[in-house]
């Protein structure tokens, strides 16, 4: 007689009712599998330390079995260091040539760490030890091909193209008798326009439960084909008014795809050649460790990223007095993207002080911002002033936000995709509770109108579903 035992799905981490500290956990038999185990990442440091710092109370370390990232951004991997930290041994699968950009922003995490220590005595989440720790656990793996993790779990990865090498995720759970499959999208996109990117690729076989993300669940504004001509038409409007008053324009960046995303579109947008008075200049030790990489983990060989990384009409800069010089010069036009999208840490604090008082600058926003960030509140204004290292700096410059830069699927998208992929149950993740309880509602009626009876989640902090 077969031993009887329980099989779910549980919610443990942030994404189970926001957008940010992303970890999902199955339990099969002996099996304990994590997707993912990232950072919480608010606008509250206090907050997010003391989340970040802890493991839930259901993740027992040495008990892991393994642990699937589904890809690259600090949201979804940036914890795995302190889970080896408490003892993990088991192995960390990921895509295949998305090693090294993990192994660098983890690092970069640890460097971080470490001067949050010497300024406020904040004892670090982890160290170098445990990232080189962790690195040894890797396991990189190709798309499509079944993994196998032991007798009784093995998985497949597919195309999420929300950033390079994104993956979504089919588990596949087996006792001998009956076969369970669990799917995780991770993040996943579908732009009209991709640099360095391959098409979506939806999840060709039935899964019995399907967590899916749905950030843009609650965003009434859909992608269209429209919006990057658009958006050149704003950077150019914004480049040439900066040109007129010799003022600065910032664009806050994610370090890892985004950057490299927003210089290969000024690069094409004035055919490698900036107007002649511009400068342009690149504020972000880690984008520029990870655009050194960067060829070797797109999917897409052309020339393009080379041309864009040789272009004589950027400038990386790291040296202290280079950051003085041009944060304090008024003689000619300049465009800074800095590390930072979220204005919370990153070179972009710097530059945030000098640009918000003034009225004939720009700040450019290129992408998600959840709605409580520094990014979100100027975005949306919310507030006229905003607090830096203790000081209130007038917010005073002028906002623009592109719109054809996102990397999640927009309401319809996801709303054609979960109507689409077959599964028993789907479980709503990364969205915030409200928009995920209306969103689910409006799945629940498509699927009627299809006769479909597959059931449709809300997901809560710590809740359970059965495989």
């Amino acid at each position: 007689m077969t031993k009887k035992y329980d099989s779910y799905v549980q919610f443990v981490g942030g994404n189970a009712e926001d957008v940010t500290g992303t970890c999902n956990l199955i339990k099969f038999i002996d099996n304990t599998i994590l997707l993912d185990f990232g950072m919480v990442q608010t606008n509250d440091d206090k907050k997010d330390y003391v989340s970040n710092s802890q493991l839930p109370k259901v993740i027992k370390p040495k008990h892991i079995t393994a642990i699937i990232i589904s890809h690259d951004n600090q949201d979804h991997f940036g914890r795995i260091p302190l889970l080896y930290k408490k003892g993990a041994e088991c192995p960390i699968y990921i895509a295949e040539g998305s090693k090294n950009i993990l192994r660098i922003m983890l690092q970069d995490s640890v460097k971080i760490f470490n001067q949050e220590f010497e300024k406020n005595g904040i004892k670090p989440i982890y160290t170098q030890e445990d990232v080189d720790n962790a690195m040894n656990h890797i396991i990189e793996c190709k798309l499509h091909e079944t993994i196998k993790i032991n007798d009784q779990v093995s998985f497949r990865f597919y195309r999420a193209e929300h950033i390079p090498k994104a993956r979504q995720i089919v588990v596949e759970l087996n006792d001998g008798v009956t076969t369970k499959k669990v799917g995780f999208t991770g993040d996943i996109s579908h732009k009209s326009k991709q640099y360095y990117l391959n098409e979506f690729e939806p999840i060709p076989e039935f899964v019995n439960v399907l967590i899916g993300e749905c950030t843009y669940a609650g965003n009434k504004r859909l992608h269209k084909s429209t919006d990057r001509t658009k958006d050149i038409e704003k950077i150019k409007m914004a480049v040439e008014y900066a040109i007129q008053h010799k003022s600065k324009i910032l664009i806050p960046t994610f370090a890892n795809a985004r950057l490299q995303e927003m210089l290969t579109v000024l690069y094409e947008a004035y055919n490698g050649k900036l107007p002649r008075e511009l400068k342009c200049i690149v504020h972000t030790p880690l984008g520029e460790t990870i655009s050194k990489e960067w060829k070797n983990i797109i999917d897409k060989n052309d020339d393009l990223w080379y041309n864009v990384y040789k272009w004589e009409d950027k400038r990386f800069i790291q040296d202290y007095q280079e950051v003085k010089y041009f944060s304090e010069q008024h003689e000619f036009p300049l465009i800074i993207l800095a590390s930072g999208g979220f204005l919370k840490q990153g070179s972009a604090m710097h530059w945030i002080k000098k640009i918000l008082p003034d009225p004939n600058s720009y700040i450019i926003f290129c992408g998600y911002a959840s709605p409580e960030s520094n990014a979100g509140k100027i975005k949306s204004g919310e507030i006229n002033k905003i607090k830096i290292d203790k000081i209130f700096v007038q917010n005073k410059a002028k906002i623009l936000s592109l719109n054809s830069f996102s990397s999640h699927m927009d309401k319809m998208q996801l709303k054609k995709y979960y109507t689409t992929v077959r599964y028993d149950k789907l479980c709503l993740v990364h969205g915030n509770q409200e928009d995920k309880i209306a969103f689910a509602n409006d799945i629940k009626e498509e699927l009627s109108k299809l006769n479909r009876t597959s059931k449709v989640i809300a997901t809560n902090k710590d809740s359970k579903v059965h495989i």
